[in-house]
């Protein structure tokens, strides 16, 4: 489950003040239960409708250009290595390209919510409340709204925002190992979802070989060259590919550094439930008590019937 950005196509998306280009990363890649989209929002124009989630976590990665990210009115500037987070149930947001434009990374998981639709009445209902169902796309609806205002000057950024080279990172270094990791989405205040910078040395690994068992991974190569190893397979990856590990595949997987650093982005929900099995050194960890343990594979057809 492997894709590169230079082949996947683009969306134009236009509608009022509303201009960018869109790739479904994720999508490419073979995702599951997480997204990946892929934004270069035209200068002075804005990536989407103004929004907010009630349950799902957004995290923004800034490619390249500048711009700002619109909160309830205000404005954070923001550029190429930033990190933002979108927390649900917070502040409607959306992102403004600068001078250059805005080339955004969006992650975020892929939640379902029931929604009970009575077709012929033209009604739906969200738990206990009925609302009017309408089919009309949402960003004809927020064009007809007007352009989106925008303060005379920006605001100081918020903890919600960060340069992600200069989060706090821990080096690990035993073995073939050999990674600096930042924890991305823990600087920013996330909850449900994890985002790590990784940057794995020439010829170095990243995490020991492993898998998830509830925990679906997507990884997007941002620099340097290198190569995935997955089950015994070792695949070359470089800047621009997009990897999609879904959970319980019982398929391992790890990173390895080429001639130059391997500069890769992580990220994934945070399930407490998950077991990490490692098969190289027979453990498994388990992630919402944070213990390992040895074991042995077995074969479940070698007793009696």
């Amino acid at each position: 489950m492997i894709a590169h950005w230079d082949e996947v196509p683009w969306t134009e998306l236009e509608a009022g003040d509303m201009h960018a280009d869109v790739q479904d990363l994720g999508r490419a890649a073979g995702t599951v239960g997480v997204g990946l989209r892929r934004m270069r929002i035209r200068p002075h124009r804005r990536a989407t409708t103004v929004h907010r989630h009630s349950a799902e976590e957004e995290l923004y990665y800034v490619l390249g250009g500048s711009g700002l990210v619109w909160r309830d009115g205000e404005t954070h500037e923001v550029a190429a290595g930033d990190v933002i987070l979108e927390p649900p149930a917070a502040a409607a947001h959306t992102l403004v390209g600068g001078e250059e434009g805005l080339d955004v990374l969006a992650f975020g998981p892929r939640l379902a919510a029931e929604v009970g639709e009575v077709p012929r009445a033209g009604i739906a209902r969200i738990g206990a409340t009925w609302f009017e169902a309408s089919r009309g796309p949402g960003f004809a609806r927020e064009a007809e709204a007007g352009p989106l205002e925008l303060p005379d000057a920006p605001s100081p950024r918020p903890p919600t925002i960060a340069v992600a080279a200069e989060v706090e990172g821990e080096h690990k270094r035993r073995g073939s190992t050999d990674i600096v990791r930042r924890n991305l989405g823990q600087a920013l205040g996330a909850r449900t979802t994890a985002m790590r910078l990784l940057e794995i040395a020439p010829r170095g690994r990243s995490y020991p070989h492993h898998c998830h068992s509830a925990e679906e991974e997507l990884f997007v190569v941002l620099a340097g060259t290198g190569n995935l190893r997955l089950g015994e397979d070792r695949i070359p990856v470089r800047a621009g590919h997009v990897i999609a590990r879904p959970a319980g595949t019982g398929v391992a997987h790890s990173f390895w550094g080429g001639d130059e650093t391997l500069v890769v982005i992580a990220y994934g929900p945070s399930d407490p439930r998950d077991l990490c099995y490692y098969p190289d050194s027979k453990k498994i960890l388990v992630s919402g008590v944070n213990v390992v343990f040895r074991v042995e594979p077995v074969d479940y057809w070698d007793g009696e019937e």
